[in-house]
């Protein structure tokens, strides 16, 4: 399976962030602009996907309120934790 794009939806830093991936991808910015967040919710997704549940890896990581955006409208987040990935044969969803 390979991911062709990743989508975090209120993830740590990452307030709205969609981006196509491919064989080599490189991350270049500021500190603080989120890199770290890119690469950890790509470690969390792998956690997940491999064991098929999603609560090992946020746990892992201190529970799901740690993962979550901490920015000015995280407070009344309809649905404030959401992942969606693409690849070339499936599609999925993790919804808190």
């Amino acid at each position: 399976m390979k991911l062709l794009t990743l989508r975090a939806k209120s993830y740590r830093s990452l307030r709205d962030t969609e981006m196509a991936l491919t064989d080599m991808n490189v991350f270049i910015g500021a500190n603080a602009s989120g890199k770290s967040s890119i690469l950890d919710a790509l470690r969390f997704l792998s956690e997940g996907v491999r064991a098929r549940d999603f609560r090992p890896p946020a746990f892992a990581r201190g529970g799901v309120l740690h993962l979550a955006w901490k920015g000015e409208d995280a407070v009344g987040s309809s649905s404030p934790y959401a992942w969606s990935t693409k690849d070339a044969s499936t599609s999925g969803r993790c919804v808190w």
